[in-house]
């Protein structure tokens, strides 16, 4: 694995925190697998999730995200499968895009982001959920910025994610 050792392991989820020879650290969440970060949009408005973040001891209103699972094909697959399950959105993935990818912190988390847009063409949340989210809800896209501003989007891959959906309306 390029000198990383792995030096502590979860023993009930995929997160393990590695090592190289330099003494320099990591985690690995998923065997390393990308995450999604997901954008659901219908018509002008954007879907958000909220969730409590115990390491944070908040809980927050984001976009719906998550690791990648083994089955996962790609990036869209993730997006779509994590909307899907977070949310109970009729999604397809004909109706998505991958605006990028970032990495959450580069000096820690060895985790890639896709940054996940998908086109709605509806705004019922009618599917089965996996109970990941206590809420959610629709919001005006022209609202994201003063949300950012004001705290009530405050996690970095919501941010993130927001940096790509204004730049693809520059």
């Amino acid at each position: 694995m390029n000198g990383w050792q792995t030096v502590w392991k979860a023993d009930d989820f995929a997160l393990e925190m590695q090592r190289n020879a330099q003494g320099r650290h990591r985690v690995v969440a998923a065997e390393g697998k990308p995450g999604a970060v997901v954008i659901a949009q219908f018509e002008d408005r954007v879907l958000l999730v909220r969730q409590e973040r115990p390491a944070v001891g908040q809980t927050l209103w984001e976009f719906p995200r998550g690791f990648g699972d083994p089955e996962d094909t790609n990036l869209l697959t993730t997006g779509v499968r994590e909307l899907v399950e977070e949310t109970g959105a009729q999604a397809q993935i004909a109706n998505s895009k991958l605006l990028g990818e970032i990495w959450i912190d580069s000096g820690l988390q060895a985790n890639a982001v896709g940054i996940v847009l998908v086109n709605l063409e509806s705004s019922d949340l009618k599917g089965e959920t996996d109970g990941e989210v206590d809420d959610s809800k629709w919001v005006p896209i022209h609202e994201l910025s003063k949300m950012i501003n004001e705290g009530a989007v405050c996690d970095s891959l919501s941010i993130a994610a927001c940096a790509f959906l204004f730049s693809q309306s520059a």
